[in-house]
Order: C-alpha cells, then sequence, then structure tokens
C-alpha cells in the first residue's frame, strides 16, 4: 500500500537515508514541487521498500517523433494547434537494495500508469515521463519499461 511520506510517523526509528530522503521529499511537497510516496512493509512500517516522486511535467510536441506528432494533432484538432502536452514526471524512484531485483520497480511504474493514464484521472495527463540518472542500468530499466527516448 502506498502513503504520502507526510503519514509516516516516528522517523527517528528510520535510517539516516531514509531520513535524508524523506527530509529533501517534505521540502520537494512544501514547495508544491512534486508529492512523494512510499511503499512500506506492513509488518514493519518503518521498514521502506521503495519511493518516488510525481509531479506535473509536458512534452513539447516538436519533441515527439514525426509520427507521433501528426497523431497528436489529428487528435487534438484545433484552430491553434498546442504545442505542449500534459504528463506526469516520475522521479526519484527508488528500491531498497534488499528488495532489489524482485521486480518491485516495474510493478510501481504500473502502478503510477494507472494512477494517471485512467478515466478518473484529474489532471488531464497524456503521458509518462522519466527523470532517470545517466547510467546504462538504470537507462536499460526504463527501456524494458516501455519508456523511448525523445
Amino acid at each position: 500500500m502506498y502513503l504520502p511520506l507526510t503519514f509516516l510517523q516516528n522517523a527517528s526509528l528510520l535510517s539516516v537515508a531514509t531520513r535524508i530522503w524523506m527530509s529533501s521529499s517534505l521540502r520537494y511537497t512544501y514547495y508544491r514541487m512534486g508529492k512523494s510516496y512510499c511503499f512500506r512493509m506492513n509488518d514493519d512500517k518503518t521498514s521502506i521498500v521503495a519511493c518516488f516522486t510525481v509531479s506535473n511535467d509536458s512534452i513539447r510536441i516538436y519533441d515527439l517523433p514525426s509520427a507521433r506528432r501528426q497523431a497528436m494533432w489529428k487528435i487534438t484538432k484545433r484552430e491553434k494547434m498546442l504545442t505542449r502536452y500534459p504528463g506526469v514526471l516520475i522521479g526519484r524512484l527508488a528500491v531498497a537494495s534488499k528488495y532489489s531485483g524482485m521486480g518491485i520497480g516495474s510493478e510501481i511504474l504500473e502502478f503510477i500508469r494507472m494512477w494517471f493514464l485512467n478515466d478518473a484521472n484529474k489532471t488531464g495527463c497524456r503521458f509518462s515521463i522519466v527523470d532517470a540518472k545517466n547510467r546504462k542500468d538504470v537507462l536499460s530499466f526504463y527501456e524494458k519499461n516501455g519508456f523511448r527516448w525523445l
């Protein structure tokens, strides 16, 4: 079950790394730069399995491949063509090392997609966008999960 970080109780029981992550995440929330969430173990609320941050973003139409750009213009016929399309930015996705390699990161990406790309979406989100570290293993992970380079 996901819980907003602001619901975490008794942060003194958490590891130093977790408290640092929480502190920066709460600053993000305070300044309305994004919302951070974490998944915790049911039997040990101090054991964080994974965390992520989401915020609003957009994709410039001219950054899309030509065929995709044409398709977007077709479905949004307007007098003035849109130059940006709304998306959710997924950032700071992390899985605790002891849970690494279990498919949890992929499950979280699917959770976020369903959360934002379904009919109950409150933001008008069209795309999922990732802000990832420029490391081969990280980029490969996102590519395996259906993300494409723009």
